[in-house]
């Protein structure tokens, strides 16, 4: 869905993601092999407010190793952002102090790799003073560079020429292609939105 989660209530939120590589449904009979948060391509989206706590844990549940960096958090790479190995785990906490819509990503090395792959999502940090009301949504853009299809079930993969030679097979909002040219974001008339 590319309705923005609510604003938060909390001030500390425990947040857990696994990553997992998933059969992920790219378009209409495009089967694709993601590594994922939590099995969906994009992650979930998270919402906190400035001066929110994170308190963050995430497990290895893939066959290769795989991190999380969160571009509204201010740590050190080196202690924060480093390989988690499979079936392994790493917990941090950091505070978000910078208004805004950021991305977060698995920062593994080759980094686009990664984030081609499905890895990557949105983290909303609102400010403290509340934005004028408004129906919200997120859309995250991210491109598919398809290897040939493999396997019984036609999975298709990464091909690393064709990112390289940034052609795309697919752009895409949400992880679909074409989502929204088929099912619309419907919003009436005047009514007051924001995009992230």
């Amino acid at each position: 869905s590319a309705d923005a989660p609510p604003r938060s209530s909390g001030k500390r939120h425990q947040v857990r993601m696994e990553t997992i590589h998933a059969p992920h449904t790219l378009a209409s009979g495009v089967k694709y092999d993601a590594w994922t948060f939590d099995g969906k391509v994009p992650g979930p989206t998270l919402r906190v407010t400035v001066g929110d706590t994170v308190d963050f844990t995430i497990v290895n549940r893939a066959l290769m190793p795989h991190s999380m960096d969160f571009h509204a958090a201010e740590l050190a790479p080196s202690r924060a952002y480093v390989n988690v190995m499979p079936n392994d785990s790493l917990r941090y906490t950091f505070v978000a102090r910078v208004p805004g819509a950021f991305m977060y990503h698995c920062g593994t090395a080759p980094v686009a790799a990664h984030i081609a792959n499905g890895m990557y999502g949105a983290i909303i940090v609102d400010p403290v003073r509340p934005r004028a009301p408004a129906r919200e949504f997120v859309l995250l853009q991210s491109e598919f560079y398809l290897g040939p299809k493999q396997g019984p079930d036609s999975m298709q993969a990464l091909d690393w020429r064709r990112m390289l030679d940034f052609a795309p097979d697919y752009v895409t909002f949400n992880g679909v292609a074409n989502l929204y040219a088929t099912h619309p974001l419907a919003v009436g008339v005047g009514e007051p939105l924001r995009f992230y």
